[in-house]
């Protein structure tokens, strides 16, 4: 069973996982990542947990199919309320909306500590989750992006080293531009300058100076809200001044 196959998110996925580690994959649906990292005794243990009873149903049969039933442990819960506290070395959370692995990380907090590795992948809203990250001290050591079918996924491997919060500001015009940079589009990638980030940034640029364009050819006809329009090209500008920050450190 060693050629069993995983998609190349979930595969970098697992090469960040620390070895022989206790794993905890929150929203596992049908249990992939863990089997995988059982086979390829990359974990002590894994333990497979989704809020959804049929995916756990078809996770515990591949768990038998793939003969890890040894290593492998199934449990119905809501993010991290079935999970012990310290009872995971590594968390895993992919394949979720920003806004909701927030909240699944603030809930589970007191489960897990300092030296805990999380390895998070959010689908959606990732400006958010970084200032969220910034805002309740989880550090980022390491981060990738990568392209998938035509979609862009990122991948954080972070630390909650500290259990003060930092005031929540999460308006966009409250952090200075270098500060939106590294939110907008990840302080380790542009450092590391990721290529996948690079060409997501220049298509995104691309659109932006298109709806710029539409935006200020039609703001002054008469059924148009001209303070409205006014704003939009206001931020439009911005949104391409950060853009172009961030590609110049390519």
């Amino acid at each position: 069973m060693k050629d069993y196959k995983l998609s190349d998110r979930l595969l970098l996925v697992a090469d960040w996982v620390k070895p022989k580690s206790v794993v905890a994959d929150i929203g596992t649906d049908h249990a992939y990542l863990p089997i995988y990292l059982a086979l390829q005794n990359i974990c002590s243990k894994a333990i497979a947990l989704d809020v959804r009873k049929k995916p756990l149903e078809r996770a515990k049969e591949h768990i038998v199919q793939f003969g890890v039933s040894n290593k492998v442990e199934i449990r119905l819960s809501d993010g991290m309320d079935a999970l012990l506290p310290m009872e995971a070395d590594v968390v895993t959370i992919c394949g979720m909306g920003g806004k909701l692995m927030m909240d699944i990380l603030e809930r589970g907090r007191k489960k897990v500590d300092s030296t805990t590795q999380f390895l998070l992948s959010p689908q959606s809203e990732l400006r958010l989750f970084r200032i969220f990250l910034y805002e309740n001290g989880i550090q980022v050591i390491r981060e990738n992006m990568m392209k998938e079918d035509n979609q862009y996924y990122v991948l954080m491997d972070c630390r909650w080293n500290t259990i003060e919060k930092k005031q929540k500001t999460t308006n966009v015009q409250s952090y200075s531009d270098i500060e939106e940079m590294y939110f907008r589009y990840g302080e380790y990638l542009l450092k590391n300058k990721n290529s996948i980030l690079k060409e997501r940034l220049e298509r995104e640029k691309a659109i932006c100076l298109g709806v710029l364009k539409q935006v200020m050819e039609v703001h002054h006809l008469k059924n148009v809200d001209v303070a409205k329009a006014e704003q939009r090209i206001q931020q439009l500008h911005r949104d391409i001044k950060i853009m172009d920050m961030a590609i110049d450190k390519f």
